[in-house]
């Protein structure tokens, strides 16, 4: 059997990590019931969207105010990841989507941007009478 080189294994970290954006793209979608897709390099270069995942569907406009990454690995370090979803947000609240083998996916983002999240949802509930 033939060992894989390098640039092998490169290109299927690569061909994984965008199967795992289209999916999540997805699952959120359908979680949320709106529209979300992979983020293109070219896009993030430009920086038309940040992130991995974006929301496409422009009625549901607080999506937008997030910038999505997607980490589906083993092993790895969530701060870094983390580090770099604050550096690629460029003014928007960063959140992480890890997911392992087997296991349920996490959503990781800082306790101030999910504290003002919930004060928002408050606030929300309250002006439509619902508690």
């Amino acid at each position: 059997m033939k060992k894989e080189t390098r640039s092998e294994i490169g290109r299927k970290a690569v061909k994984k990590g965008k199967w795992w954006e289209w999916y999540f793209a997805k699952e959120l979608g359908k979680l949320l019931d709106t529209k979300f897709m992979r983020t293109r390099a070219s896009e993030k270069a430009l920086l038309i969207h940040t992130g991995d995942i974006v929301c496409v569907d422009r009625s549901t406009l607080y999506y937008q105010d997030l910038s999505w990454q997607v980490k589906a690995r083993e092993r790895g370090n969530p701060f870094q990841w983390w580090k770099k979803a604050k550096d690629d947000a460029h003014g928007k609240k960063p959140i992480v989507i890890w997911q392992k083998a087997n296991k349920e996916p996490l959503a990781i983002m800082s306790l101030k941007d999910l504290t003002s999240l919930l004060y928002e949802l408050e606030g929300w509930r309250k002006e439509k009478g619902r508690q």
